[in-house]
């Protein structure tokens, strides 16, 4: 297990209370850490718009995505109520990609393969280029990229390719990579804990179904019940139910559920199931009841920014939650590229919070990029 720490930076452990009660004031300390959540970057896809010119390559669209990233270091946030309001935000501490890096080799689509060079040429390396150190990145699988490697109804070309699943596996830990046998998706679930100093980044495997849980309930056995856990995963809050696997078994596609979770769903078949009532939406509610120190859930999938919650049946929030637009299927920024937009996550060990804001990264104007904005507390 690796740790990520930011430079010049020594954080305190933080306490867990209820993330309801956090209230926006504006913090002077220069002690924060600085991360960016991306998603849904879709390699194989090409953009109808974007700069003036058409049919935009993903490649070309994810360069200037990390550009815009890179860029940020010499960018001031805004003098809002938020953590370290009107501060620079100065080296970042990590860049988060919670899935869908390669799109399904569909009809007209490239390989997973492909994808996956294109977002290391066109991602990665334009975010480490002249830096002393790669960048740290914390990466999660993505429906598609999942699909690629067991395949999916209608059939990819090729019908399976591990090629994304096997170098999001090499790009979390090479050294330990190296020493794996060849890719196999159902052992090789793409799951990990990272500790930033005095706070734990827990990635998960598409979604928090039943056998996920079992290994979150491990990992959080061994973590203090004083520091706080941020959450990363493709998929939302309430999951997509067709990820599931079909009751009683089968390949992707069985009952129209592509067997990306190792659960079987267990409730009224598709297109008319429903996620509220479901025994395994319950089952994640409890863990978060039981464990506090869970703090905040970051994903993708969606494609569009919101800030949101997991509910409890009742709809009383349980969880905050932040997802993010995607810069190829973004669903109000693919016809206006003013509307594209990442999340700048800036915490404070000192005062205990959180806050996200969206940055529209394409926007003409630089007084206008900066969105709306969230904070939590993390005691």
């Amino acid at each position: 297990m690796w740790i990520l720490r930011a430079a010049v930076l020594s954080l305190v452990v933080i306490m867990g209370v209820p993330w309801q009660t956090a209230t926006a004031q504006r913090s002077e300390s220069a002690a924060a850490i600085h991360f960016v959540l991306v998603s849904d970057l879709h390699y194989g896809l090409a953009r109808a718009r974007f700069r003036g010119d058409s049919a935009v390559s993903a490649a070309k669209v994810n360069a200037a995505l990390a550009a815009a990233v890179r860029a940020l270091p010499g960018t001031r946030l805004p003098d809002d109520t938020g953590v370290h309001a009107g501060q620079p935000i100065g080296e970042l501490g990590f860049v988060a990609v919670t899935g869908d890096i390669a799109n399904r080799a569909e009809p007209g689509v490239q390989s997973a393969a492909a994808s996956w060079q294109e977002f290391l040429d066109t991602f990665v390396a334009p975010l480490n280029a002249g830096r002393a150190a790669p960048l740290p990145m914390i990466v999660a699988t993505g429906n598609h990229d999942a699909s690629n490697a067991i395949g999916y109804v209608p059939a990819l070309t090729p019908r399976t390719d591990t090629a994304a699943m096997a170098g999001l596996l090499r790009l979390i830990d090479p050294v330990q990579y190296a020493q794996r046998p060849p890719f196999d998706y159902t052992r090789d679930r793409i799951h990990y804990v990272r500790r930033l100093d005095g706070v734990a980044l827990m990635v998960l495997h598409i979604w928090p179904d039943s056998a996920e849980r079992a290994w979150m309930e491990q990992e959080l056995s061994s973590i203090p019940d004083s520091v706080p856990v941020l959450l990363f995963a493709h998929d939302p809050p309430m999951v997509d139910i067709s990820h599931f696997t079909a009751p009683g078994g089968g390949p992707p596609g069985t009952g129209g559920f592509q067997a990306l979770l190792t659960e079987q769903w267990q409730g009224a078949p598709l297109p008319g199931a429903r996620f509220e009532g479901s025994p395994t939406l319950e089952g994640f509610r409890e863990l978060v009841r039981r464990h506090r120190n869970v703090r905040a859930y970051f994903h993708g999938h969606q494609n569009w920014t919101e800030f949101h919650a997991l509910r409890e049946a009742d709809g009383t929030a349980l969880l905050p939650a932040f997802r993010v637009d995607s810069p190829l299927k973004g669903r109000d920024s693919a016809t206006d590229d003013t509307k594209l937009s990442f999340l700048v996550v800036t915490l404070d060990a000192a005062r205990q919070r959180l806050t996200v804001r969206e940055y529209r990264w394409d926007h003409v104007s630089a007084a206008s990029r900066w969105g709306p904005q969230a904070t939590i507390l993390l005691r």
